[in-house]
């Protein structure tokens, strides 16, 4: 399933909710570690700094590759925020006005990964996770807006 870009609201597929079973002994940091590990056969590349001159001849370039632990912090981050707006929409002493600043920083973070999310080269796992958080998050986000949980 993938996420239209041109809109952060839009999905190319309806998602059907599935009940998913929480496992103790998977955890979300071991499992987004083994998808940060190169699979066999593929080979990080590395890039060789140049040897430091003088500081005037330092120039202020933005690297063209991601950064996989930036990346992977974000994503983390991100689960953490929709983490804690399940757990907001799960307790029934909660209100939805206490849940609406979790929809706001999840539609927040959606708008800043998409970007991140098409960097990212195909056939990666960093991206597969990426995108199902994204879906997953833009479907909660248009649910919750359109007033499903009234």
């Amino acid at each position: 399933m993938k996420i239209n870009t041109q809109d952060p609201s839009g999905i190319a597929q309806a998602q059907k909710t599935q009940q998913q079973s929480k496992s103790t002994a998977a955890r979300f940091d071991e499992i987004l570690e083994k998808a940060l590990i190169p699979q066999s056969g593929q080979t990080t590349p590395t890039n060789a700094l140049p040897p430091l001159q003088s500081l005037s001849n330092v120039s202020l370039v933005v690297p063209s590759g991601v950064d996989r632990i930036q990346t992977a912090k974000n994503i983390d981050y991100f689960l953490t925020v929709m983490e804690a707006y399940e757990k907001k929409m799960t307790d029934p002493r909660a209100s939805l006005k206490d849940a609406y600043p979790f929809v706001q920083q999840m539609e927040k973070k959606t708008a800043e990964l998409i970007p991140t999310l098409e960097s990212l080269p195909d056939g990666d796992k960093l991206k597969d996770i990426l995108n199902q958080a994204l879906v997953t998050s833009t479907v909660e986000i248009i649910k919750f807006n359109r007033g499903d949980y009234v």
